[in-house]
């Protein structure tokens, strides 16, 4: 049985533009586009829409941002978030959660009493 080829809508290339442009962190495009491909429509929607709220949490935490790829490939706008002016994640957790980067190359901020190897 033969793959069906996807057909390309006008809409998906502006589409994908509007997230480069929004995300702002122009690094390994091709990559991006990959992972952007293998999202849906609601999906992408949700991944241009969560930008400025994944970027202002990433500053709140201290972390630097994933490249784009990382950001759809992990759906980053899905994480919780700080909550605004504090050190709280809003599902209760602390600011000590900055440990958990090890990801695409990037690596976060350890907590004070965790040896790093």
């Amino acid at each position: 049985m033969a793959k069906k080829k996807k057909t390309i809508t006008p809409e998906e290339p502006k589409l994908f533009e509007k997230f480069w442009d929004k995300y702002a962190m122009k690094l390994d495009r091709i990559a991006a586009i990959k992972a952007w491909n293998n999202l849906d429509k609601d999906l992408r929607r949700a991944a241009i829409a969560g930008i400025q709220r994944y970027r202002n949490d990433c500053e709140a935490r201290g972390i630097p941002r994933m490249y784009a790829q990382g950001y759809l490939n992990h759906r980053r706008w899905e994480d919780e978030i700080l909550s605004p002016g504090s050190s709280t994640v809003e599902s209760g957790g602390t600011a000590a959660d900055k440990d958990l980067f090890i990801q695409e190359g990037q690596v976060g901020v350890a907590p004070p009493d965790m040896a790093i190897w």
